[in-house]
C-alpha cells in the first residue's frame, strides 16, 4: 500500500487529474481483462500486446480483473458526489492492493464442494466426527487440530408444523432484509396487516393506499427476496386496507356484489392500480364536437 499510494501522488502531483487517472485505469483494466480471457487483437486493446506487463497477466485471472474493473467505475460514479475526489481514489488504491487475496462466489462455491465431498467421503482430517456431529444436529468446529462439538441452536424455519409456509417468519425476515436500503419500504411492510399466501400470490394488506403504492412499485425486488428465503416464487400483491365506506366504487362490468376473495384468477394492470390507489374506471370520453351557431347567443 505504501509504495502504490506514493506513487499515485507522484502521478497526480505531476499534473494527471483524478478524473484522467481513473479513465486511463478502465482502459488499462479492460484491456487486462480481454487479454486474460484470451482476446489479444491490438483493435480492441488499444495497444499493442507488449506494452502489457506479463507479470500483471500472469497474477491477475479474469474474475479479479473484473472486480477491478467494477470498483473503477464504482469510483467515476462515486466521484461526482464526493467531498473529495482524490481521496476516494486512494481509497480505491488502496483496497486493490489486496485484490490478489479476493475469492470470486464461484471459487467459494467449488471450495465449499471439495470440503463437503471430502468430509462426506472421509478423505478429511477428522471427517468422521465432523460427520457425527452434522449429522446429530450439533456444530463442530476444529480448534488446533481438535474437534469441539457444540450444541447447535434452533433454526428459525419459514415452514411451520403444518407444512405450508411461516408468512409471519417471511414477514419479519423480508422486512429485515429492505430495511437497511429502503427505509420507507421497510416501514409500510411493518405496519402491514397478516400476509396470506394465495396460490402463488404473497397478498400483504397494507395500511393505506399509499403504503400499497410503495409494496407495488418494489415488488419485484420483494419477490426476488422473497424467493430467496423461502425458496418459493411468489407474486406480490400489495391491498390497502379500507373500510367498507371507504372502499372504491365497483368497477364498471363487475357483477356488483363487492365480494373479492382476492383468488378469482389474475389481476390485469388497471385492476391492480384501482386497488390499490382507491379508483374506479371511467367510462370512454367522447370526442369534442365543434359548437353550432345555436349553441351562442347572438
Amino acid at each position: 500500500r505504501a509504495e502504490a499510494l506514493g506513487l499515485l501522488d507522484t502521478i497526480l502531483d505531476s499534473g494527471v487529474s483524478v478524473e484522467q487517472f481513473v479513465s486511463d485505469a478502465v482502459s488499462f483494466t479492460r484491456s487486462l481483462l480481454f487479454i486474460a480471457s484470451g482476446v489479444e487483437r491490438e483493435s480492441l486493446l488499444g495497444a499493442p500486446r507488449s506494452s502489457f506487463p506479463a507479470d500483471l497477466i500472469v497474477a491477475l485471472d479474469p474474475p479479479r480483473l473484473e472486480k477491478m474493473l467494477a470498483s473503477f467505475f464504482d469510483l467515476y460514479r462515486d466521484m461526482r458526489y464526493s467531498v473529495n475526489p482524490r481521496w476516494e481514489l486512494e481509497l480505491a488504491i488502496s483496497r486493490l492492493c489486496v485484490i490478489g487475496d479476493y475469492i470470486s462466489p464461484v471459487e467459494l462455491a467449488r471450495t465449499i464442494r471439495a470440503m463437503k465431498a471430502a468430509i462426506e467421503g472421509g478423505t478429511a482430517p477428522g471427517a468422521a466426527a465432523i460427520g457425527a456431529a452434522l449429522g446429530s444436529g450439533k456444530v463442530a468446529a476444529v480448534v488446533e487440530g481438535s474437534i469441539e462439538v457444540e450444541e447447535a441452536g434452533p433454526a428459525a424455519p419459514l415452514i411451520s408444523h403444518d407444512g405450508n409456509l411461516d408468512v409471519e417468519e417471511l414477514k419479519v425476515a423480508l422486512t429485515s432484509s429492505v430495511g437497511k436500503n429502503r427505509v420507507v419500504l421497510s416501514t409500510c411492510l411493518q405496519r402491514s396487516g397478516t400476509w396470506s399466501v394465495q396460490g402463488d400470490k404473497l397478498v400483504i394488506p397494507c395500511a393505506n393506499g399509499y403504503d400499497a403504492g410503495a409494496v407495488l412499485a418494489e415488488a419485484g425486488l420483494l419477490a426476488k427476496k422473497a424467493l430467496e428465503i423461502s425458496g418459493r416464487p411468489l407474486r406480490i400483491e400489495p391491498r390497502a386496507m379500507e373500510s367498507p365506506d371507504q372502499a372504491a366504487p365497483v368497477p364498471a362490468g363487475s357483477d356488483g356484489d363487492g365480494d373479492d376473495d382476492g383468488d378469482d384468477g389474475p389481476v390485469d394492470a388497471v385492476s391492480m392500480v384501482e386497488r390499490v390507489f382507491r379508483g374506479r374506471r371511467i367510462g370512454e370520453s367522447r370526442p369534442a364536437t365543434s359548437a353550432s351557431r345555436d349553441d351562442y347567443p347572438e
